[in-house]
């Protein structure tokens, strides 16, 4: 018998993969670099930024995968990876561990996969039907 795919429908699903790679290792290196002392000319509450992040990570990855439990895997491998970011951020002399930050990455996954419950989650399945076809 054979097995369903877990990914959905994609034509360019490495290329999807790849660039979700990408975000993951941005939000990564964004979590860990110092912050540069220059305040920026528009505030925004860190919070924010945290939620946003992790939102968008997890709905770009859920653009990919099927429902089921490999969305539930990667929501538990984001929340994770929020934890583990912010325990690194406290072992560095140039950022801090929050747990007000661990919270927004959390709450980023979890908008991220109601959101996935919407159309929203098939953005790149309407991507691709929109570009040409190789023949």
């Amino acid at each position: 018998m054979e097995q369903e795919s877990p990914f959905k429908p994609l034509r360019h699903k490495s290329l999807w993969l790849a660039v979700g790679w990408s975000l993951v290792a941005l939000v990564i290196v964004l979590s860990l670099v110092p912050v540069p002392s220059k305040s920026p000319v528009v505030k925004v509450n860190d919070k924010l930024l945290h939620v946003a992040a992790y939102l968008g990570l997890m709905l770009w990855f859920c653009a990919i995968y099927q429902a089921g439990p490999h969305r539930r895997r990667i929501a538990a491998m984001l929340v994770l990876m929020g934890v583990v970011l912010e325990l690194a951020q406290g072992a560095t002399d140039h950022r801090s561990m929050q747990w007000l930050d661990m919270t927004a990455n959390g709450l980023g996954v979890l908008l991220g996969w109601l959101a996935a419950r919407t159309r929203l989650s098939e953005a790149l399945v309407f991507i691709e039907s929109r570009l040409p076809h190789n023949t």
